[in-house]
C-alpha cells in the first residue's frame, strides 16, 4: 500500500451520489470498501485522473451506465466500473491538450489546498469563505472536463440537470 495512487470510496456520496475520490501519495492501509486506482506508471499526473474522476460529467456517466449507483441504499461504485471510466487521454504532443492536463492539475492542487484550510478554518466566516471558494473551484474543474470531453452546450445542461 506504497505509492501515488487515487482512493475511490466504494459508497458514492451525498444526494448527488457524487464518485468520492482522494489522493494519497505514501504508505496507507484501508479497508475493502475502498478501491485503489495505482497512478506510478500513469502517463499523466494523478490529480489530472482525480479532477476527472470527480467531476460531475464522470458521476453521471456512472449513474447513466451501472445499476448499482441507482440504489436506494448504499449505492455502489464497483471495481468493474472504475475500469470501464472513460478516462480522457492527453496527447503530448498537442499543446492544448498539455494546457488542459496542466489546468487541471493546477486546479485539482488548489482544491486540495482549500479542503486543508476548511479543515484548519476556526470562524463560521472563514469557513464560509472556504466553501464560497471550494465551490468556485469545483465549477471551474467541471468546464475544464467539458471542454477536454468537447461537449455541447446541450449535453452540459443535461449533466447539470442530473447533477442538482
Amino acid at each position: 500500500f506504497l505509492g501515488r495512487r487515487i482512493l475511490l470510496q466504494e459508497i458514492t456520496g451525498g444526494k448527488e451520489r457524487r464518485i468520492v475520490a482522494a489522493y494519497r501519495q505514501g504508505e496507507l492501509y484501508h479497508s475493502r470498501d475502498v478501491i485503489p486506482v495505482k497512478t506510478d506508471n500513469s502517463p499523466v499526473h494523478p490529480l489530472y485522473l482525480l479532477g476527472i474522476i470527480y467531476s460531475k460529467l464522470l458521476t453521471w456517466y456512472h449513474s447513466k451506465r451501472n445499476p448499482k449507483a441507482h440504489k436506494a441504499l448504499f449505492p455502489k461504485l464497483l471495481v468493474s466500473d472504475v475500469r470501464t471510466l472513460p478516462i480522457r487521454r492527453v496527447d503530448p504532443s498537442d499543446a492544448a491538450d498539455r494546457a488542459c492536463h496542466d489546468e487541471m492539475v493546477r486546479l485539482v492542487e488548489g482544491m486540495l489546498e482549500l479542503h486543508k484550510k476548511l479543515a484548519a478554518a476556526r470562524t463560521a466566516h472563514e469557513k464560509t469563505v472556504l466553501e464560497r471558494e471550494i465551490e468556485t473551484t469545483d465549477r471551474q474543474i467541471d468546464q475544464l472536463v467539458y471542454e477536454l470531453y468537447r461537449l455541447a452546450e446541450e449535453e452540459i445542461k443535461i449533466v447539470e440537470e442530473v447533477a442538482q
